[in-house]
């Protein structure tokens, strides 16, 4: 949490240079901005039981609560998901980000968030040197990269990135978390199947997939930038 306070803090510096606040990420009208963020969860949250539910009858097992779940572990995975999305956010889709789409244009800036989102979680999910896996999720973390930069530009808010972010992780990590570390865990029996790895990722990625492909259409079919450009 020292990180990301200390990345606010070079941000609102830097900015005051430029003779500009934090709003530049979209932070007021609050009323409006805290919708979007539960928007973004929502949508997000949708998904992920969706993608589960998929899951657990595809593989014949399913989801049950989990009686050694506390609170304690609850809100120490609360803040831990909640940390990482904005230190993530922060670098990606920050005032770096900001400034290459002032200086590069949308696209271009887009496409660096995105791309340097995807090489970060080879590093992330310590898979350096495991090249299947490596091709795999710079494909779908940098396609997740492309949707939350473009909410941002599109929108003129980094909450709705935030709110999608956090509500896949806080999902994926706390309430289905295939571990059994989870508020659910998975049941398993004896017809429960191990899914070859085509038709795990057919189930467990495409839907993910096919959202953010939705999203950054109907992002760039229907809204212009909202970060305005100029030559240095």
């Amino acid at each position: 949490m020292i990180v990301n306070v200390g990345l606010v803090v070079l941000s609102w510096i830097l900015l005051r240079f430029e003779k500009k606040s934090l709003n530049v990420f979209g932070l007021t009208p609050v009323a409006k901005r805290l919708f979007q963020l539960a928007l973004g969860l929502l949508l997000a949250a949708i998904l992920s039981i969706f993608v589960n539910v998929l899951f657990a009858q595809t593989a014949n097992f399913s989801w049950a609560l989990n009686r050694e779940y506390d609170s304690d572990r609850f809100f120490r995975a609360l803040y831990s998901t909640w940390n990482s999305v904005l230190y993530e956010e922060l670098i990606f889709r920050g005032y770096i980000f900001y400034r290459l789409v002032r200086l590069l244009g949308e696209h271009k800036g887009v496409i660096i968030s995105s791309v340097a989102f995807g090489v970060y979680h080879w590093f992330s999910y310590e898979i350096l040197g495991n090249y299947p896996m490596m091709i795999w999720i710079f494909l779908f973390t940098g396609l997740w990269g492309l949707m939350f930069a473009y909410s941002y530009t599109r929108t003129g808010t980094i909450l709705i990135a935030i709110g999608l972010h956090w509500g896949w992780n806080f999902m994926d990590q706390i309430v289905f978390n295939r571990n059994g570390n989870g508020f659910l865990k998975p049941i398993v029996s004896d017809q429960t199947e191990r899914l070859n790895q085509i038709t795990g990722f057919l189930v467990t990625s495409v839907p993910a997939i096919i959202f953010a492909l939705v999203a950054i259409l109907y992002l760039t079919r229907t809204r212009n930038s909202q970060i305005p450009t100029y030559s240095p």
